[in-house]
């Protein structure tokens, strides 16, 4: 005789997912592991091995790009649902993804952060969810993010932007978002473009995307999409998808790719809630937003930067499936900030260089003294220059360049050389750039700003190299440097600096490894049905004995009652053995975590029914191993009647 004991759980637990391979992105190094990625970060979770094995991300940033960041993002491939070895997942609840990770830096001196991301690739490539960014400490930590699983609803341009957005022109259709509203990209023969202006630009074209209709659901993330090429593979054009949303434009801090060759290549911007007010999207939200591209060139560019299809996804929550799952990677994505410095040396202008074209709003100052305020200590509407373009006047660009006092005490390798302003402009209407002066040319930065405020701001633009030389920066650059700032408005709108000063980072050593991940895992919350088998149980007891109360009454008659089963219980036991098909430690381990879960089962496969079709509760189970070879177990199972009526 054959006892099944089925659990068909209605207490949610946890069921731990570890990588299993690769998956669709593998960009960072390995350290301590011989091959795959996912081998240094796939430890039991609850026994990570920190500095043993683990993936990092080292990566500096190459000359002229504006943030000293970069990006690496791994995705790990995990086991099926049906993998378990003791129960069956019947429904899952939620999944949070772990990832374990730390920088060399504290949170004060570097810019390093992680972000844990999930991807169901039953959807496409780049159609993937990101948490906000996690500031890593130089201690091991576990961050967490709960990723659910998504349909994508996608939303496409239907007009122009109006007041019309746009430094872009159309080709092969007669309005700009016409070139870029098509289901699939055409390549060339329609799209956007700009022409290289051979100075600093940024080149932008926004749409208004169509408002929703049927769609409903809580909005996970929402996603811009933007098909770009440049036509020359030289020029150093950088896209950068946008969207707007109430008034106010927003990017990428700095871009995860560069367009890299002449082909059209797909960039992608991810936002999990609303940047302008910082909540989860609305439905709302959807319906009044605006998407768009975003290109940076350099004096260096001569070609066209293209732009064939932009596009919105809408990323909406659904029920956990087991398909969803078993199509399921967990990633990292890392940021890793370019700090190898020991030291920092701060500039603050000290005379006038050779542009003096902006206005001053206090005449009795000398230009560098408008925007020589201390670091840290902004004087913001009191003194400063800036740029008032009159009415009659298209788009107009002001300078004001200042020189610096030399470097005293300072030593060691440069690593960077930073202008740091502090602007005011309208929102969405000013720009500005910031320069070099050397030998008597002026080298801009590639990546300029576009206001998105009105309110005071830093603005930081980084060279890791002299850009007059193409070699890195010696002390003596710095004595003796002129550098700048370029304001761009148009019509009545002001754009204003207050502050102008060079941020130098330098250092002894070069330490390597920056940020590092070393485990990752899923944690699954579900409901598990579960089944094990008893084989010839030797023996099967039943106690039910009852609770007894008397009541003696003055007459001298007395009251019996039973008010209720105290025990109710049954027990089986016997011997437990291998044989074929049945493997005797399995079917142990699978009636331990039903006892643990603690729902209720049902017995199955009596010769007699008194103990069929009614529900139980494990109330304890022990075995011992009698003998190894081949596995003997004895074992004594307690079950109790979940029904303690009479």
């Amino acid at each position: 005789m054959t006892i099944t004991i089925t659990q068909n759980s209605t207490v949610l637990e946890t069921i731990v997912f570890e990588p299993e391979g690769d998956g669709i992105k593998n960009e960072h190094s390995q350290n301590g592991c011989p091959t795959n990625n996912y081998l240094c970060v796939d430890d039991p979770y609850k026994n990570p091995d920190d500095d043993t094995t683990y993936i990092y991300n080292d990566t500096r940033r190459a000359k002229g790009e504006s943030q000293m960041d970069v990006r690496e993002t791994d995705f790990f491939t995990l086991p099926d649902s049906d993998t378990l070895s003791y129960g069956t997942i019947r429904e899952i609840a939620n999944v949070e993804v772990i990832c374990r990770g730390r920088s060399l830096y504290p949170p004060s001196s570097s810019g390093d952060k992680l972000r844990v991301n999930g991807y169901v690739s039953t959807n496409k490539e780049l159609d993937i969810i990101q948490s906000d960014n996690k500031i890593l400490t130089t201690g091991y930590t576990n961050f967490s993010e709960y990723i659910p699983s998504y349909v994508t609803y996608t939303f496409r341009p239907n007009g122009d932007d109006l007041p019309l957005l746009s430094s872009m022109d159309p080709f092969g259709e007669a309005n700009n978002y016409e070139c870029v509203d098509e289901a699939n990209p055409d390549g060339d023969t329609t799209y956007v473009y700009a022409e290289a202006e051979g100075s600093y630009t940024l080149h932008y074209d926004v749409y208004n995307m169509e408002d929703h209709t049927t769609e409903t659901g809580t909005i996970a993330q929402v996603a811009v999409y933007a098909v770009c090429k440049k036509t020359l593979e030289t020029d150093p054009y950088v896209p950068y998808p946008i969207l707007k949303t109430g008034g106010s434009i927003y990017s990428s801090i700095s871009p995860e790719d560069s367009i890299t060759s002449a082909s059209y290549v797909t960039f992608v911007s991810y936002w999990r809630t609303n940047p302008k007010t910082d909540i989860p999207w609305t439905w709302d939200d959807i319906d009044s937003l605006g998407i768009g591209i975003m290109c940076a060139e350099d004096s260096s560019c001569t070609g066209d930067f293209r732009c064939t299809q932009v596009y919105a996804k809408v990323f909406v929550e659904k029920d956990w499936t087991l398909d969803d799952f078993d199509n399921f990677q967990i990633g990292v994505t890392t940021t890793s900030w370019d700090k190898d410095v020991s030291d920092i040396a701060y500039f603050v202008p000290n005379g006038n260089g050779v542009y003096t074209e902006t206005s001053k709003n206090n005449a009795i100052y000398d230009y560098y003294e408008l925007i020589d305020d201390p670091v840290g200590d902004p004087d913001d509407r009191a003194t400063y220059v800036y740029n008032y373009s009159y009415p009659t006047m298209s788009y107009w660009w002001e300078r004001t360049s200042v020189t610096f006092p030399n470097h005293t005490s300072e030593t060691g390798i440069i690593k960077y050389v930073g202008v740091i302003t502090r602007e005011q402009g309208y929102n969405n209407v000013s720009k500005s750039n910031v320069f070099h002066r050397i030998g008597g040319v002026d080298y801009y930065h590639p990546f300029g700003n576009i206001f998105q405020s009105n309110n005071w701001s830093y603005r930081e633009k980084y060279w890791t190299e002299n850009p007059a030389t193409s070699s890195a920066w010696t002390w003596a650059d710095i004595d003796g440097l002129e550098s700048g700032v370029s304001i761009g408005t148009y019509s009545t709108f002001q754009a204003k600096c207050t502050q102008l000063y060079l941020k130098v980072g330098y250092d002894t050593e070069d330490l390597t490894q920056d940020v590092r991940a070393t485990q990752l895992y899923a944690n699954v919350n579900c409901y598990v049905d579960r089944e094990a088998e008893l084989i010839n149980p030797s023996s099967i007891e039943s106690d039910h004995a009852n609770q007894i109360k008397i009541w003696n009454h003055w007459s001298g008659n007395r009251t019996v009652f039973s008010l209720s089963r105290q025990h109710k219980t049954l027990t089986l036991s016997g011997l437990l053995y291998d044989y074929s098909g049945y493997d005797a430690s399995n079917e142990i381990a699978t009636i331990m975590d039903m006892g643990k879960n603690g729902s209720t089962v049902t017995l199955s496969g009596f010769t007699c029914s008194p103990w069929e079709n009614k529900q139980y509760k494990i109330r304890s189970f022990g075995y011992k191993l009698k003998n190894q070879k081949p596995e003997l177990y004895e074992y004594a199972l307690e079950l109790e009647d979940v029904d303690k009526t009479t």
